[in-house]
């Protein structure tokens, strides 16, 4: 998957086993019922959109307004956040009528970005010379002709680039930097012109699971500067966006490493004039993401955002922001209901708007995967996976994005 879904950082005792930089909750004795509600979903017309082509389009960025909705009647909504919805390697395999669907749902909430994984491994799989643009143009002209902003997630390594070992996979950094950013170049080059100005550079490279076999600030560090000097020279104006960090501790073995210590490794790499923002993903389930805290790595959100940007400013980087590229909870999962998911919502958003120095706040994800009530990648949504309405957390997330 291009974008794991963040779990708890529960610091608050030992007793909290981070796995990949999360806290994966065990289901419950019970499981939750997860069978979304049973009305027909409203039915779209499939998108009408050119197939991609193989070479770098040179259209101006597309004009159609976004979809609107009547705004909820219950509660009047709250002034609007800069948002969006990210949901990773998935949408690139969504049919035409799903892509539609799922991306006009977003932009009936308000949101108006889309983070999507610009995948590597798929777009230039046998060698450094060929091309498959095919599915990341098709989510990108999709995303683009209603109007949202895109943010791409550049990953992961093709087996033509990575070390030759056997049993590696697509989470190894590349052997060579600069087969990553000859990639990153051409990318930039190609929706440069569609109006896709901001890249952000990997996923989680602080936690094992995103960067293997464990986070290395150092290595991270010379793959940001090479991508940030090949997408620049592609587009100067374009944003450059460090890899979200994953919620972690600093374990003993180093197979995870805290947002801020990988932050300060990448400062000590070098590597401070090598971005333009600096991302995170500060989900903090299952407590509120403004919840107290004595010790601030306990809270992903109210406590590691402001530290962040506190080791910005002590670099000189105070005029840089803290974007959140990807935030969610599932629900209904392990005692999260939706109505914990609304107020987690409303807790996460009315806080992001009071910070100065935070750039959007994107969460995950629009849709639910599934239906299997023992997968908690299948609840992440503020709809089912059938489209019916996750309430109240669609109506909140509404209000949040000013819909």
């Amino acid at each position: 998957m291009g974008a794991r879904r963040l779990g708890l950082l529960g610091l608050a005792a030992a007793a909290a086993v981070l796995l990949s930089g999360c806290v994966i909750l065990p289901p419950p004795t019970s499981p939750p019922t997860t069978s979304p509600p049973t009305t027909s979903p409203a039915t779209t017309s499939p998108p009408t959109t050119t197939p991609a082509t193989t070479t770098p389009p040179t259209t101006s960025p597309a004009t159609t307004s976004p979809a609107t909705t009547t705004p909820p009647t219950t509660t009047p909504p709250t002034p609007s956040v800069e948002g969006g919805f990210a949901d990773g390697h998935s949408l690139l395999g969504r049919s035409d009528a799903d892509l539609a669907r799922e991306l006009d749902g977003m932009v009936a909430t308000g949101a108006t970005w889309l983070r999507t994984d610009v995948d590597w491994w798929l777009t230039q799989p046998s060698g450094p010379t060929a091309f498959d643009w095919g599915p990341v143009d098709r989510v990108i002209n999709a995303a683009r002709a209603r109007g949202l902003r895109v943010i791409g997630m550049i990953g992961y390594t093709p087996p033509w680039a990575r070390p030759p070992s056997t049993g590696t996979d697509d989470k190894y950094p590349p052997t060579n930097p600069a087969d990553y950013a000859n990639f990153a170049r051409a990318v930039a080059l190609r929706y440069g012109p569609l109006g896709v100005k901001h890249w952000e550079i990997w996923n989680e490279p602080n936690i094992s699971m995103f960067w293997k076999p464990k986070p290395d600030p150092a290595r991270y560090a010379a793959l940001l500067k090479a991508a940030y000097a090949a997408v620049k020279a592609a587009d100067p104006g374009a944003t450059v966006i460090t890899a979200g960090t994953s919620p972690a501790i600093d374990l003993p073995d180093g197979s995870d490493v805290m947002p801020v210590t990988f932050l300060e490794g990448i400062y000590a790499a070098g590597a401070g004039g090598s971005f333009d923002a600096v991302a995170h993903h500060p989900s903090n389930y299952p407590n509120m993401p403004t919840k107290p805290e004595a010790d601030y790595r306990n809270n992903s959100f109210a406590g590691i955002i402001p530290k962040l940007h506190e080791s910005m400013q002590a670099h000189g980087d105070g005029a840089k922001k803290v974007w959140a590229t990807e935030m969610g909870a599932p629900a209904p999962w392990s005692g999260m209901t939706t109505d914990f998911l609304a107020a987690y919502i409303r807790d996460a958003y009315t806080a992001w708007k009071g910070w100065s120095f935070v750039g959007p706040l994107i969460w995950y994800g629009y849709r639910d995967h599934g239906t299997n009530a023992s997968d908690i990648e299948d609840h992440f949504g503020v709809v089912y996976s059938n489209f019916s309405p996750k309430e109240p957390a669609l109506t909140a997330i509404k209000q949040m994005l000013g819909a």
